[in-house]
């Protein structure tokens, strides 16, 4: 059944249902811009789908919700290709905006897609939700 709904936070839903929760296709409009548009399952995204924000677009699998499997993801001109586990990226090729390769597994998220990097990111930096909402560059070991 496709239903129209809209939640206390001010996030909106159009798309198919089950028990009143987005189950199967449909699109979601948060209430901060974000728009994902995809597969639902029990209320999360769960298969194939398209989260767009101001900033970056990502397109592949997600799984519980996040990006969690094959997937790519682009922002201020830099794509990276690969595979994603709970949110982060594990492998795959980054193509910057210079239309420089790089190719290997993730070793570090680092903010901001530019050509001047900040130096004091702890290696064990995990992202977190609120990262999604800023641009995030993936550097890749060769």
């Amino acid at each position: 059944m496709v239903e129209k709904l809209t939640f206390e936070n001010g996030n909106v839903y159009e798309g198919e249902t089950s028990n009143g929760k987005p189950h199967g296709k449909g699109k979601i409009i948060f209430s901060y811009g974000t728009v994902y548009e995809g597969d639902f399952v029990k209320g999360k995204a769960n298969g194939k789908g398209k989260m767009t924000t101001k900033e970056s677009v990502y397109e592949g699998d997600f799984k519980d919700g996040v990006k969690h499997g094959k997937g790519t993801y682009t922002d201020n001109g830099c794509t990276f290709e690969g595979e994603f586990v709970e949110g982060k990226p594990t492998k795959g090729k980054t193509t910057y905006k210079d239309g420089t390769v790089k190719e290997g597994k993730c070793k570090v998220v680092i903010p901001y897609c530019s050509e001047i990097l900040p130096v004091d990111i702890p290696k064990d930096y995990k992202p977190t939700h609120e990262d999604e909402m800023i641009r995030l560059r993936y550097e890749i070991c060769p």
